[in-house]
C-alpha cells in the first residue's frame, strides 16, 4: 500500500514533465520517494526535459520502497491541482483503499497543514476525487542523467529547444517573483544541461538539440559601435 500527501501545486507544476509515449508508460506519470533530510522528492521526465522538486512539507510511504511509486494524473486532477486564490493551500492526498492494496483514492483538499490534509480527506470534504493506481514500472535513475560537473568551464554553444525551456519558465513564474529567471549550465554542446530557476526547491535538466551553430552575428546586423565612423571618432 502507497500513500502521498504534499501540496497539490507540485503535482501541477511537475505534470508538464511527464511524457505521453506509448511504449514507455513509466514515464506517463511523476515518481515520488521520501526525502532524506524529510519531505517528499518529485521527479518526472519525458527523455528530453527532466524536473525534480524537493517538496517540503509533504510525507510519502511507497510500495515500491526502493524505488518509488508513480503516479499518472488525469487532467481533470491536474485542474484540480492548480493553486487557486483559496484562503487554505491545496493538498493532494492519496490513500489507499482498505479493498485492495493497489487501488487508492485520490483527493484534492483544502487544509491547514499535513495531519489536516489527510483528516480533511478521510471526512471526504473533498475539491475533487479520483480513483488511481500506481504506474507498473521502473523509474529511470535521475543521478545519471545529471552532468558529473555543471559548473566547470562551458565549451560550446549549446541550442535547446524553446519548447522545452518554456517548461522550466513556467515552474519560474510559480514563485510570483519579479526575479522569475532561469539559469541554464551547459558543459558543451552534446551533453545533458542542468536548468535552475528562481525556485530553490527545484533543479531540472535540458538536452541540447541538433543544430547549426551559429558562430557569428547575422550579416544583416551592424554593429554601429564598431563601425569604422565610431572607431575614428574614438
Amino acid at each position: 500500500m502507497s500513500k502521498l500527501i504534499i501540496p497539490s501545486k507540485y503535482a501541477e507544476m511537475i505534470d508538464p514533465f511527464t511524457s505521453n509515449e506509448e511504449t514507455r508508460p513509466y514515464l506517463h506519470g511523476f515518481n515520488v520517494k521520501p526525502h532524506a533530510q524529510g519531505g517528499v522528492v518529485v521527479v518526472a521526465t519525458d527523455g528530453h526535459t527532466l524536473g525534480m522538486f524537493h517538496v517540503s512539507p509533504g510525507m510519502v510511504e511507497c510500495h515500491d520502497t526502493a524505488n518509488g511509486d508513480i503516479w499518472q494524473l488525469d487532467k481533470d486532477t491536474v485542474k484540480a491541482c492548480k493553486p487557486k486564490h483559496d484562503t487554505l493551500e491545496r493538498w493532494l492526498v492519496i490513500l489507499p483503499q482498505a479493498s485492495d492494496s493497489m487501488i487508492h483514492n485520490l483527493y484534492v483538499v483544502r487544509a491547514a497543514d499535513i495531519e489536516q490534509a489527510e483528516q480533511t480527506a478521510r471526512e471526504y470534504e473533498v475539491l475533487h476525487t479520483a480513483i488511481i493506481r500506481p504506474i507498473d514500472g521502473i523509474f529511470p535513475d535521475c543521478d545519471r542523467v545529471f552532468p558529473s560537473d555543471p559548473f566547470k568551464e562551458q565549451k560550446g554553444a549549446p541550442t535547446f529547444s524553446g519548447d522545452y525551456l518554456a517548461k522550466f519558465a513556467k515552474v519560474s513564474k510559480t514563485e510570483n517573483t519579479f526575479r522569475a529567471s532561469l539559469t541554464v549550465h551547459a558543459q558543451d554542446e552534446l551533453s545533458s544541461a542542468i536548468v535552475q530557476t528562481s525556485r530553490d526547491d527545484f533543479i531540472g535538466v535540458i538536452m541540447p538539440i541538433r543544430s547549426n551553430p551559429w558562430d557569428s552575428l547575422p550579416d544583416w546586423y551592424e554593429n554601429k559601435s564598431q563601425s569604422p565612423q565610431a572607431v575614428a571618432a574614438a
